[in-house]
């Protein structure tokens, strides 16, 4: 996955933070801050991205393919 495939918003910045019940971050550079929110101190936490799920495509595999 290269950097231009991910979205830079606030909400996957390492140095935001989630308040619960709220629809709301607090950056620790900025303060409370929106989801959609980016600012120039963006940096990408990388655990916090979803992983792709690679589909299996029907029928590629047959029972022979397992055979020893």
């Amino acid at each position: 996955m290269r950097d231009n495939d991910i979205a830079h918003n606030c909400e996957l910045c390492e140095f935001s933070t989630e308040v619960p019940g709220c629809d709301a971050l607090i950056c620790k550079k900025h303060g409370l801050i929106k989801r959609d929110s980016l600012c120039r101190k963006f940096r990408l936490d990388p655990l916090r991205l979803t992983p792709m799920v690679k589909k299996l495509r029907k029928n590629e595999f047959k029972p022979s393919d397992f055979l020893t």
